[in-house]
């Protein structure tokens, strides 16, 4: 998780969790424009200034509160190279398809075209979300080049359906995805090992 510079005294646990679930809860059934410190507060039960001593603005609330969020929802598997991506895009897919979540990201992008602190929130929560998969990636043998292109792809996927809604994000391709990303990877690396030489030799 990206660290968040607060002021003031320690967080209390049972308060921080307070907030960053009203935040949620906020963004499932609101506009953005109605998401803000006043509102947060009242959802979560607790003063203004106890959101504006540990949070500098709602656009940092918000990037926690949705890098809690998918931690907690998207698994870091560890198995073969096709299981682990078929779970980790599965969850990543359906889950942001979903009814839960799917609000929450269209409010970051959109806000993210107009508000430039809400870009960042969306570049840094993007740039955890990548990271995750180019672990992946990489751990089944990606470059880090091909991981990152297929990092854009795999994401662009999801973005893509998830703001035009033209076809479904659900578990089938997740699974098309996988095995594609896979070929990919294996594709990749046989030029790569061709190249090297046999132990023992110059």
């Amino acid at each position: 998780m990206v660290s968040r510079p607060h002021t003031g005294r320690r967080r209390n646990e049972a308060a921080r969790r307070a907030v960053l679930a009203a935040t949620i809860s906020l963004l499932r059934r609101s506009e953005m424009k109605d998401v803000t410190i006043e509102a947060i507060a009242r959802e979560a039960r607790v003063g203004r200034q106890t959101i504006y001593r540990w949070w500098p603005s709602r656009a940092v609330i918000v990037l926690e509160a949705a890098e809690d969020y998918a931690e907690a929802t998207v698994p870091d598997p560890g198995g073969a190279a096709t299981d682990d991506l078929r779970t980790f895009l599965r969850a990543t897919y359906v889950g942001a398809a979903s009814d839960r979540t799917a609000p929450i990201l269209r409010a970051i992008a959109a806000e993210a075209l107009v508000d430039t602190q809400f870009a960042d929130v969306l570049h840094r929560f993007t740039a955890a979300r990548r990271a995750v998969l180019r672990s992946i990636l990489q751990r089944h043998g990606a470059s880090p080049e091909l991981s990152e292109y297929l990092s854009d792809v795999t994401y662009g996927l999801l973005w893509y359906r998830l703001l035009v809604g033209h076809a479904a994000l659900d578990e089938t391709l997740a699974d098309t995805t996988a095995a594609l990303v896979v070929e990919a990877i294996e594709a990749d690396r046989e030029p790569r090992l061709a190249r090297m030489p046999e132990p023992g030799l110059p």
